[in-house]
């Protein structure tokens, strides 16, 4: 057994371990972070690279477009949480026998497949009743991170 793969054990040892409720505490100190992180890296983007606005109307962050973050929030942990579950029940494997070029490859192949989704699903947000009723309301921000 090589150092990488003794180090990825002792780890996921320590994640088994965790219980619901720290998975729980985890998933949402994880994406909060995510989170402003996400909003830290547009705010850089936006200051050093933007050549024009996005809209003519820049709109005013308002009480019901927080709580729609906080509710990205919740639904992030809730696909954290999902994962966990399938790992914990041996849907999904992770292990030390794994090389280094498999989990890259694996990586890799869940990107693609999860911004393929993405894709599909923002497809689907623009459908009139869906974009009206939720996906309306990302399309009114100059800044579409809130």
């Amino acid at each position: 057994m090589n150092y990488y793969a003794s180090d990825l054990s002792g780890y996921l040892h320590l994640f088994w371990q965790f219980s619901w409720p720290q998975w729980l505490v985890f998933s949402l100190i994880i994406n909060v972070f995510l989170y402003l992180f996400s909003i830290g890296l547009y705010l850089f983007i936006d200051r050093t690279c933007r050549k024009r606005a996005l809209q003519e109307k820049d709109h005013p962050v308002t009480k019901s477009d927080l709580y729609l973050s906080f509710l990205t929030i919740i639904c992030n942990s809730l696909v954290m949480l999902i994962g966990i579950f399938l790992w914990k029940n041996g849907w999904i494997q992770l292990g030390s026998g794994q090389s280094a070029m498999t989990v890259i490859l694996e990586v890799a192949v869940l990107l693609l497949l999860m911004d393929l989704l993405m894709y599909f699903f923002h497809y689907a947000a623009h459908l009139p009743f869906i974009y009206k009723l939720l996906h309306g309301k990302h399309h009114e921000h100059v800044r579409p991170i809130i």
